[in-house]
Protein backbone atom coordinates (compact mmCIF):
# COMPACT_ATOMS: atom_id res chain seq x y z
CA UNK A 1 0.00 0.00 0.00
CA UNK A 2 1.35 3.42 -0.90
CA UNK A 3 2.57 5.74 1.83
CA UNK A 4 0.48 8.65 3.01
CA UNK A 5 1.10 11.94 1.23
CA UNK A 6 1.80 14.84 3.56
CA UNK A 7 3.75 17.47 1.59
CA UNK A 8 1.92 19.66 -0.89
CA UNK A 9 4.10 18.32 -3.70
CA UNK A 10 3.30 14.75 -2.69
CA UNK A 11 -0.42 15.50 -2.65
CA UNK A 12 -0.21 17.10 -6.10
CA UNK A 13 1.69 14.07 -7.39
CA UNK A 14 -0.92 11.72 -5.97
CA UNK A 15 -3.75 13.72 -7.51
CA UNK A 16 -1.99 13.54 -10.89
CA UNK A 17 -1.47 9.80 -10.43
CA UNK A 18 -5.18 9.28 -9.77
CA UNK A 19 -6.16 11.30 -12.83
CA UNK A 20 -3.59 9.65 -15.12
CA UNK A 21 -4.68 6.21 -13.96
CA UNK A 22 -8.35 7.06 -14.44
CA UNK A 23 -7.62 8.24 -17.99
CA UNK A 24 -5.64 5.09 -18.80
CA UNK A 25 -8.32 2.75 -17.44
CA UNK A 26 -11.02 4.65 -19.31
CA UNK A 27 -9.12 4.43 -22.62
CA UNK A 28 -8.42 0.73 -22.12
CA UNK A 29 -12.01 -0.05 -21.16
CA UNK A 30 -15.33 -0.45 -22.92
CA UNK A 31 -16.36 3.20 -22.87
CA UNK A 32 -17.82 3.20 -19.36
CA UNK A 33 -16.25 5.02 -16.42
CA UNK A 34 -14.09 2.78 -14.22
CA UNK A 35 -15.11 2.72 -10.58
CA UNK A 36 -13.26 4.62 -7.86
CA UNK A 37 -12.35 1.24 -6.33
CA UNK A 38 -10.73 0.09 -9.57
CA UNK A 39 -8.83 3.35 -9.95
CA UNK A 40 -7.64 3.11 -6.34
CA UNK A 41 -6.45 -0.47 -6.80
CA UNK A 42 -4.54 0.45 -9.95
CA UNK A 43 -2.86 3.28 -8.01
CA UNK A 44 -2.07 0.99 -5.07
CA UNK A 45 -4.24 3.20 -2.87
CA UNK A 46 -7.14 2.58 -0.53
CA UNK A 47 -10.51 3.54 -2.01
CA UNK A 48 -10.97 6.03 0.82
CA UNK A 49 -7.75 7.80 -0.20
CA UNK A 50 -9.18 8.53 -3.63
CA UNK A 51 -12.17 10.19 -1.97
CA UNK A 52 -9.84 12.50 -0.06
CA UNK A 53 -8.91 14.04 -3.37
CA UNK A 54 -12.22 13.67 -5.22
CA UNK A 55 -15.57 13.58 -3.45
CA UNK A 56 -17.30 11.52 -6.16
CA UNK A 57 -16.39 9.35 -9.13
CA UNK A 58 -17.87 12.00 -11.38
CA UNK A 59 -15.49 14.57 -9.92
CA UNK A 60 -12.50 12.48 -11.04
CA UNK A 61 -13.61 12.52 -14.65
CA UNK A 62 -14.81 16.13 -14.51
CA UNK A 63 -11.28 17.02 -13.38
CA UNK A 64 -9.88 15.10 -16.35
CA UNK A 65 -12.18 17.07 -18.63
CA UNK A 66 -11.20 20.35 -16.99
CA UNK A 67 -7.50 19.56 -17.39
CA UNK A 68 -8.07 18.61 -21.02
CA UNK A 69 -9.99 21.75 -21.91
CA UNK A 70 -7.47 23.83 -19.97
CA UNK A 71 -4.83 22.44 -22.30
CA UNK A 72 -6.83 23.67 -25.28
CA UNK A 73 -7.09 27.12 -23.74
CA UNK A 74 -3.35 27.04 -23.07
CA UNK A 75 -2.82 26.47 -26.79
CA UNK A 76 -4.66 29.76 -27.40
CA UNK A 77 -2.90 31.58 -24.57
CA UNK A 78 0.59 30.60 -25.72
CA UNK A 79 -0.04 32.48 -28.95
CA UNK A 80 -1.96 35.45 -27.58
CA UNK A 81 0.55 36.00 -24.76
CA UNK A 82 3.17 37.17 -27.26
CA UNK A 83 0.83 38.31 -30.07
CA UNK A 84 3.69 38.38 -32.56
CA UNK A 85 3.46 37.87 -36.30
CA UNK A 86 0.56 38.41 -38.66
CA UNK A 87 -3.00 37.57 -37.77
CA UNK A 88 -2.91 34.62 -40.18
CA UNK A 89 0.25 33.30 -38.52
CA UNK A 90 -1.29 33.60 -35.05
CA UNK A 91 -4.46 31.82 -36.15
CA UNK A 92 -2.42 29.02 -37.76
CA UNK A 93 -0.40 28.60 -34.56
CA UNK A 94 -3.54 28.50 -32.41
CA UNK A 95 -5.21 25.85 -34.56
CA UNK A 96 -2.03 23.77 -34.74
CA UNK A 97 -1.87 23.86 -30.94
CA UNK A 98 -5.51 22.83 -30.61
CA UNK A 99 -5.12 19.89 -32.98
CA UNK A 100 -1.88 18.78 -31.32
CA UNK A 101 -3.47 18.81 -27.87
CA UNK A 102 -6.44 16.77 -29.07
CA UNK A 103 -4.09 14.26 -30.66
CA UNK A 104 -2.18 13.77 -27.41
CA UNK A 105 -5.27 13.56 -25.19
CA UNK A 106 -7.56 10.99 -26.84
CA UNK A 107 -9.59 10.63 -23.63
CA UNK A 108 -10.85 14.22 -23.77
CA UNK A 109 -13.54 13.99 -26.44
CA UNK A 110 -14.55 10.49 -25.34
CA UNK A 111 -15.18 11.84 -21.86
CA UNK A 112 -16.88 14.92 -23.26
CA UNK A 113 -19.39 12.69 -25.04
CA UNK A 114 -20.32 11.21 -21.65
CA UNK A 115 -20.58 14.56 -19.88
CA UNK A 116 -24.28 15.25 -19.59
CA UNK A 117 -25.48 11.66 -19.45
CA UNK A 118 -22.86 9.94 -17.30
CA UNK A 119 -20.32 12.23 -15.63
CA UNK A 120 -22.56 15.04 -14.41
CA UNK A 121 -25.11 12.69 -12.76
CA UNK A 122 -22.20 11.25 -10.76
CA UNK A 123 -21.29 14.67 -9.32
CA UNK A 124 -22.70 16.47 -6.32
CA UNK A 125 -24.76 19.56 -7.20
CA UNK A 126 -22.26 21.95 -5.63
CA UNK A 127 -19.22 20.53 -7.35
CA UNK A 128 -21.02 20.48 -10.71
CA UNK A 129 -21.90 24.17 -10.39
CA UNK A 130 -18.32 25.00 -9.36
CA UNK A 131 -16.94 22.97 -12.28
CA UNK A 132 -19.07 24.81 -14.84
CA UNK A 133 -18.34 28.22 -13.32
CA UNK A 134 -14.61 27.53 -13.32
CA UNK A 135 -14.67 26.42 -16.94
CA UNK A 136 -16.46 29.59 -18.04
CA UNK A 137 -14.14 31.84 -16.03
CA UNK A 138 -11.04 30.38 -17.69
CA UNK A 139 -12.63 30.42 -21.13
CA UNK A 140 -13.64 34.07 -20.77
CA UNK A 141 -10.11 35.06 -19.73
CA UNK A 142 -8.65 33.33 -22.79
CA UNK A 143 -11.28 34.92 -25.01
CA UNK A 144 -10.43 38.39 -23.72
CA UNK A 145 -6.76 37.83 -24.58
CA UNK A 146 -7.81 36.60 -28.03
CA UNK A 147 -9.81 39.80 -28.57
CA UNK A 148 -6.75 41.88 -27.77
CA UNK A 149 -4.26 39.83 -29.80
CA UNK A 150 -6.41 39.75 -32.95
CA UNK A 151 -7.90 43.24 -32.47
CA UNK A 152 -11.44 41.89 -32.23
CA UNK A 153 -14.48 43.66 -30.81
CA UNK A 154 -15.20 42.69 -27.18
CA UNK A 155 -16.96 39.33 -26.97
CA UNK A 156 -15.99 38.15 -30.44
CA UNK A 157 -13.23 35.90 -29.13
CA UNK A 158 -15.61 34.17 -26.72
CA UNK A 159 -18.06 33.46 -29.54
CA UNK A 160 -15.26 32.07 -31.70
CA UNK A 161 -13.96 29.78 -28.96
CA UNK A 162 -17.45 28.50 -28.08
CA UNK A 163 -18.22 27.85 -31.74
CA UNK A 164 -14.86 26.15 -32.21
CA UNK A 165 -15.70 23.86 -29.28
CA UNK A 166 -19.07 23.07 -30.86
CA UNK A 167 -17.38 22.33 -34.19
CA UNK A 168 -14.78 20.03 -32.59
CA UNK A 169 -17.42 18.21 -30.55
CA UNK A 170 -19.78 17.87 -33.51
CA UNK A 171 -17.10 16.50 -35.81
CA UNK A 172 -16.03 13.99 -33.18
CA UNK A 173 -19.58 12.69 -32.91
CA UNK A 174 -20.37 12.70 -36.64
CA UNK A 175 -17.22 11.37 -38.31
CA UNK A 176 -17.35 7.58 -38.71
CA UNK A 177 -14.11 7.12 -36.78
CA UNK A 178 -11.07 9.05 -35.57
CA UNK A 179 -8.84 6.30 -36.97
CA UNK A 180 -7.68 7.17 -40.48
CA UNK A 181 -6.61 3.59 -41.15
CA UNK A 182 -10.21 2.40 -40.74
CA UNK A 183 -12.12 5.07 -42.64
CA UNK A 184 -9.79 7.26 -44.65
CA UNK A 185 -10.52 10.12 -42.27
CA UNK A 186 -7.92 11.49 -39.88
CA UNK A 187 -9.97 13.35 -37.28
CA UNK A 188 -7.15 15.69 -36.30
CA UNK A 189 -6.43 16.68 -39.90
CA UNK A 190 -10.14 17.14 -40.63
CA UNK A 191 -10.80 19.21 -37.53
CA UNK A 192 -7.78 21.45 -38.18
CA UNK A 193 -8.99 22.08 -41.74
CA UNK A 194 -12.53 22.84 -40.53
CA UNK A 195 -11.24 25.23 -37.87
CA UNK A 196 -9.13 27.06 -40.44
CA UNK A 197 -12.18 27.46 -42.67
CA UNK A 198 -14.33 28.69 -39.77
CA UNK A 199 -11.73 31.13 -38.42
CA UNK A 200 -11.02 32.55 -41.89
CA UNK A 201 -14.71 33.17 -42.37
CA UNK A 202 -15.20 34.61 -38.89
CA UNK A 203 -12.29 37.02 -39.35
CA UNK A 204 -13.01 37.98 -42.95
CA UNK A 205 -13.08 41.74 -43.40
CA UNK A 206 -11.67 42.44 -39.94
Amino acid sequence: MAKKAFAREDKDDRRRLILATAARLFLEGDGTLPSAARIAAACDLAKGTVYIYFTTKGAIFAALQADGWRGLRDAVDRVTATATGTRDAMVAAIIAGLADHLRHHPELLRLDALGHGVIEPNMAAGELAAFKAGQMTMLTASADRLDQALALPPGKGLKMLLRSYALIRGMWQSLPSSDATDTGFDFHVEVAEALHEYWRGALAGR
